[in-house]
């Protein structure tokens, strides 16, 4: 059986890791998860699970959402077809177990053998691996991500518990992040008229957000 809590993969954090458009989940449960990634603006989502019906839950509550793709089966023999088919970088959502296994380890030995080396990966319930619950230990888990990218940036953030999220991200991508991060702060003291006189700048994407949420407004 699944180990149920609360989703985790909330707004506030995926949306630090939209620079790719391609969003992979494993573990799809009741699709919470998915719904998240498309309040993040992701172009392609894929999610897959194990459990028959979570994937029909999930499967009946995005029926009409065509940039949606659910996958029933095994998340290493899943995302080993999905990974032939994509040749750019990912932002992944691994959270794919019960409370008798996890795929964890399979599935980023899958992506290391992917050609892409600048994925960005979130790694759900590190509580259970520092507490070496299915026999996986944190540091072998680290260290198949540096097998991965060995200048991968590691961070820990709040999830269902204090640093219960694990992400990785390529130095590159943590710049741009950070920046679109910083910016966005920004863009956010400056007054809406300012906002509007600015509209076609490199932040146009944060500005028409913040616009369309404060004033219900489209501008071309």
């Amino acid at each position: 059986m699944p180990i149920v809590h609360e989703n985790t993969l909330r707004l506030e954090i995926l949306k630090r890791f939209t620079n790719n458009h391609v969003f992979i989940e494993t573990g799809t449960s009741g699709g919470d998860g998915v719904n998240v990634a498309i309040a993040a603006g992701f172009e392609k989502i894929i999610s897959i699970e194990n459990d028959p019906e979570a994937y029909r839950i999930a499967a009946e509550r995005f029926r009409h959402d065509s940039n949606i793709r659910l996958i029933y089966g095994d998340s290493k023999l899943a995302l080993s077809k999905l990974l032939n088919l994509i040749g750019e970088p990912v932002t992944f959502w691994l959270d794919a177990h019960t409370t008798d296994s996890c795929s964890l380890l399979d599935e980023l030995e899958v992506i290391a053998e992917h050609d892409v080396k600048t994925h960005t990966i979130l790694i759900d319930d590190v509580r259970y691996f520092r507490g070496n619950y299915w026999g996986i230990t944190l540091e072998r888990i680290l260290s198949t991500l540096k097998r991965i990218n060995p200048k991968y940036i590691i961070e820990y953030i709040d999830g269902f518990c204090k640093e219960d999220i694990l992400v990785v991200t390529a130095p590159v991508v943590n710049d741009i992040l950070t920046k679109e991060f910083n910016q966005e702060i920004k863009i956010n003291a400056i007054p809406h008229f300012i906002l509007i006189s600015t509209w076609k700048n490199s932040c146009y994407r944060q500005a028409k957000m913040l616009f369309k949420s404060t004033l219900g407004l489209d501008p071309q």
